[in-house]
């Protein structure tokens, strides 16, 4: 949410993936800020200095003095939300782009539809939640 909120796009990444698939989805994303836990944080790919990471868990106290004030950005239907990256046809992973109005359509339509909610969570990873304010 805080990604969002901040204006940027969230790139989700799997760490159970070759390295070189993930240093090709973070060089093509553009990538410059890496959110991640204390057990990923020492990842050869997050420490070359090319991002700034913020480690949520052992950053918290840091994280906990920052401003909780909401930016005050306009955040437009047309801008990315989040990419998620395919295997590609060229054996390349690729990006395709979510914009806000796609997944604000998305969040309401898991709102209308609870059983498609259960068979969602279940496909994006049984460690990951998400609250919806139906």
């Amino acid at each position: 949410m805080a990604v969002m909120k901040a204006g940027a796009a969230f790139l989700p990444l799997d760490l159970t993936f070759p390295d070189e698939r993930i240093a090709h989805i973070l060089h093509d994303a553009k990538a410059s800020v890496v959110l991640c836990d204390a057990s990923s944080a020492e990842s050869a790919l997050f420490n070359h200095g090319r991002f700034k990471r913020v480690c949520m868990d052992s950053d918290a106290e840091v994280i906990a003095k920052s401003s909780t004030r909401s930016p005050s950005l306009l955040i437009q239907a047309q801008q990315r939300a989040y990419v998620i990256y395919t295997s590609g046809s060229t054996g390349l992973p690729k990006g395709v782009e979510v914009n806000h109005g796609a997944f604000a359509n998305l969040l309401a339509s898991m709102c209308r539809e609870p059983g498609w909610w259960q068979m969602t969570v279940y496909w994006l990873s049984p460690r990951w939640r998400l609250i919806l304010p139906c």
